[in-house]
């Protein structure tokens, strides 16, 4: 019987912090393009210091995303040129991203990130 409730209390443990997986359709590089899957929201372009400068709004999101890559419509990889920055709201939940490219960057592209979710 402590068998059992010990392999409960793990199969708890482990689905209380579940990661999950998101990827979103094509985003095309027009300031306020929705996104079809997961609702996406390119929300600003510029140029700064040689590079392109993107916001995404994320929505809903139940923790902070991580291990983000980019890819372009033919699946291969986009390279960030500096990483990427988390966007907070006033109740420090994650909003959605701030993406630099290279400056040359015109293409659409598809978002790929991981949750940490508790439940």
């Amino acid at each position: 019987m402590k068998n059992f409730a010990l392999i409960f209390a793990l199969l708890f443990a482990t689905n209380a912090n579940a990661e999950a997986t998101y990827e979103s359709s094509i985003l095309e590089l027009k300031k306020g393009f929705v996104g079809d899957a997961l609702g996406i929201e390119v929300e600003e372009i510029s140029i700064e210091n040689d590079q392109t400068v993107i916001e995404l709004g994320l929505p809903d999101l139940s923790g902070e995303p991580h291990n983000l890559r980019l890819l372009d419509s033919n699946g291969e990889p986009v390279a960030v040129k500096k990483g990427y920055e988390v966007i907070k709201g006033h109740d420090n939940t994650p909003k959605g991203v701030i993406l630099y490219l290279d400056k040359q960057h015109k293409r659409a592209f598809r978002i790929i990130y991981e949750i940490n979710e508790t439940n």
